[in-house]
């Protein structure tokens, strides 16, 4: 994106690094695809459903947002546009980068199996404390 803002009018770059955001971006979204599934396996589809609600949004909203930016059709008001969406992305995987975690989420699991399952992984977790402890006496 950000070569996108530097191109300007060349057009060979501004092919080569919309090319290289699309491959970029694609690589990216098979992970934050595939955290869903790893977040809670039991509430994958219904937590897919609404993450693809809320992106799909932007379908309606980038379109409207770029219509009012562009009223001229100056590259100026196309890198205004570029940077409001790079600033978009760039805020969202940051986000998720801070306080994303695929790990399994407590909630994942229903109350009657969820006190079973705390209890034996703090088990696990205290013997294999205890083993480490073993190991290093």
């Amino acid at each position: 994106m950000v070569g996108i803002l530097l191109a300007g009018c060349d057009a060979i770059i501004n092919i080569l690094c919309f090319s290289l955001s699309l491959f970029s971006s694609g690589v990216a979204l098979s992970g934050v695809m595939i955290s869903g599934v790893d977040m809670a396996p039991a509430f994958a589809g219904s937590l897919m459903g609404v993450a693809s609600t809320i992106a799909g949004s932007s379908v309606v909203l980038i379109p409207v947002i770029t219509g009012l930016v562009t009223t001229h059709e100056t590259l100026s008001e196309w890198r205004i546009v570029f940077w409001i969406n790079l600033g978009i992305v760039g805020s969202s995987g940051l986000v998720y980068a801070l306080f994303g975690s695929a790990d399994i989420q407590s909630w994942n699991y229903p109350e009657i199996e969820h006190s079973g399952e705390v209890e034996r992984k703090q088990e696990v977790k205290n013997i294999n404390q205890e083993i480490e402890m073993n190991e290093k006496l």
